[in-house]
């Protein structure tokens, strides 16, 4: 065999190497783990689902996203931690559940600092919300791939309340944070940390008297099957979405990186439409329930969420987002 007829084998032999390595490497799949406290085929759920398809879509098949739904692998909390061993890579939850890493995540508990759903959205697709976010992940080692509006805030109660007054003393489960528990005691109510899975039988049992959370998940969760009064307080607006490990994230390629960027983006997209139309039935379906539904006038709400204790940090970022025009 001559010198050349050996240099073509060699470069064959070479060439098809090469494309089975490459296909051995396309053919790696990649499984990631999504974990949410949310009831099944809830808003949450239906948006995560959105979000798995969208990854599925985008990387023809080779990225898998696995979702747990209704607290099966655990609490946020404890979720959020189990991201540091690998059991969990995704957790669908607010920024305030990021508090304890990184006081800043504090900001979301922070009363009436949105004017409106637009103004919302203009703080979080804008660089106040990117320096907040970059901040969160220098300090947690979790990022947030996409920000959602879920709907305001409400106060669904057990017993009447028609204005600021009656909030004195009411027992109102908040989430396990601190900036929260400031804002209902600033309120003049008894805030009263608890997970979402024990709310429903502490209403039953008067445990808690009260709880706030929009009114899709309220309904989503029975809550008013219980509690027979909504009041209206529009008090706050928790940036909510996708949180995941960033050494994870890292792992992974930059065309793998940008599909589930891309991919939650569109979910906000899918939840910023869902939201809007779903917010105005399940407040009809609530009243529909026989449920009082109060307007109070929110001058006075406002006045004493103003007199809430933030930390410096989260009290010159309240200021920021305020200032987005």
């Amino acid at each position: 065999m001559s010198k050349n007829m050996v240099r073509c084998a060699i470069l064959g032999l070479a060439c098809i190497l090469v494309a089975c390595v490459g296909r051995g490497f396309a053919a790696q799949k990649t499984t990631l783990k999504l974990s949410h406290d949310y009831a099944i085929d809830g808003v949450v759920d239906r948006a995560m689902k959105h979000f798995a398809s969208e990854v599925d879509r985008l990387s023809d098949g080779q990225m898998t996203v696995e979702i747990y739904p209704g607290g099966v692998l655990g609490t946020w909390r404890e979720c959020l931690e189990a991201m540091e061993f690998g059991t969990v890579d995704m957790v669908a939850e607010s920024l305030g559940t990021l508090e304890p890493y990184c006081k800043l995540a504090g900001l979301e508990g922070a009363p009436y600092l949105y004017k409106d759903e637009a103004h919302f959205y203009r703080v979080w697709d804008g660089p106040v919300g990117a320096e907040v976010i970059e901040e969160i992940v220098r300090q947690t080692n979790r990022r947030f791939l996409n920000v959602m509006w879920r709907g305001a805030r409400q106060l669904a109660t057990v017993k009447p309340v028609e204005n600021l007054a009656d909030l004195k003393g009411l027992k109102v489960r908040v989430p396990p944070e601190e900036t929260y528990i400031r804002t209902w005691k600033a309120l003049g109510a008894n805030p009263t940390p608890m997970s979402l899975s024990e709310v429903f039988t502490a209403l039953q049992q008067r445990v808690i008297e009260g709880v706030e959370q929009p009114i899709n998940v309220m309904l989503e969760e029975s809550w008013m099957d219980v509690c027979k009064n909504l009041i209206m307080t529009y008090h706050a607006a928790e940036p909510f979405g996708i949180i995941m490990w960033e050494p994870t994230f890292k792992r992974l390629s930059k065309d793998s990186q940008a599909i589930l960027s891309d991919a939650a983006h569109l979910t906000t997209e899918w939840m910023r439409m869902t939201i809007a139309n779903e917010e105005k039935e399940a407040l009809d379906a609530i009243k529909a329930m026989g449920v009082k539904v109060v307007y109070p006038d929110l001058e006075p709400f406002r006045e004493a969420g103003s007199k809430t204790v933030l930390t410096p940090e989260v009290q010159k970022w309240a200021d920021k987002v305020r200032e987005v025009e």
